[in-house]
């Protein structure tokens, strides 16, 4: 059996013209459907809504944007940034005082590059 190395397949990665034959319709099906049996949606719901404001959103942004509770929020971006994903680019205190309120972004280029993959799921 040989091992070959396969290169990274992401949305990016995939332009029509190198597709295999796959339309541009068949590409928003595997993203769509078929990734996100394999990605958490509220990472998914994350990696959207930080795409589609293009700033830093908020722990609780980022779950109204998932629909879930602050919590598990919390649980999902703390998986993502030890992923390498996600950083934290500031901390805000809180009205109600209790906990600090964590702005993320995507990491720069530079940065994700260098970080080692973690195991998430």
């Amino acid at each position: 059996m040989r091992i070959k190395i396969a290169r990274k397949q992401t949305p990016h990665s995939l332009l029509p013209s190198t597709s295999a034959g796959l339309s541009t319709e068949d590409e928003h099906f595997v993203w769509e459907k078929l990734a996100s049996r394999l990605i958490h949606p509220s990472k998914l719901a994350f990696i959207h809504a930080l795409l589609e404001h293009g700033r830093p959103l908020t722990l609780g942004e980022l779950a109204e944007a998932a629909e879930i509770t602050e919590e598990h929020a919390r649980h999902q971006a703390k998986s993502m940034k030890e992923a390498g994903v996600l950083e934290v680019v500031s901390v805000a205190a809180r009205a109600d005082g209790k906990v600090d309120d964590p702005s993320y972004f995507f990491p720069k280029q530079s940065q994700a590059a260098t970080m080692p993959p973690s195991a998430t799921a």
